[in-house]
């Protein structure tokens, strides 16, 4: 088994990250065990630097690769946790939905990949981006013959105008 989250690393308002972990035992035991003093208790699937916000995981796999996206503002860091709940735009920094790949989920991952898509609240006058994780969620699936598909929403704005985008990759 196999998990993807994002967690920050205390409740002092810190960038929340994405992290992974994995069990053999069906959860029974993990990887890296729960600890209340070394919390977020997983390692670190995104390369992003320090101080860049992170959320909206979603993991898929077959027999043979697991896949992640998750989405982030390593494009232009800064805002804050509020930021999430405000109507004001771009006051989130500039986000992208990226993706990672293992053969067992747990080593050897790739390369971040962006996964791009041509959508109206993109800014493509200085960050190719968008300026809000519109929706708060992502999925990925799989169709069990090696197609994986993710979806996802992006916005100008919690308050403004968004929709759900799709790829398959």
């Amino acid at each position: 088994m196999i998990v993807i989250y994002n967690a920050g690393a205390g409740s002092n308002g810190a960038p929340e990250r994405i992290y992974t972990k994995y069990s053999d035992t069906l959860g029974a035991t993990w990887n890296i065990p729960y600890n209340s003093s070394s919390w977020p208790n997983g390692t670190q699937l995104s390369t992003a630097p320090s101080g860049v916000w992170h959320g909206f995981p979603s993991i898929s796999g077959n027999s043979s690769i697991v896949k992640v996206v998750w989405m982030d503002n390593r494009a232009t860091p800064g805002g804050n946790y509020t930021c999430q709940s405000s109507g004001v735009t771009g006051q989130c920094g500039v986000w992208n939905v990226y993706t990672r790949s293992s053969a067992d989920g747990a080593t050897n991952w790739s390369a971040e990949l962006g996964m791009i898509e041509a959508t109206p609240y993109r800014d493509y006058s200085s960050s190719a981006g968008f300026d809000h994780p519109y929706g708060d969620y992502s999925e990925v699936v799989n169709d069990g013959a090696g197609n994986f598909f993710s979806c996802w929403g992006e916005g100008e704005s919690k308050l403004g105008n968004g929709d759900v985008y799709f790829a398959k990759f």
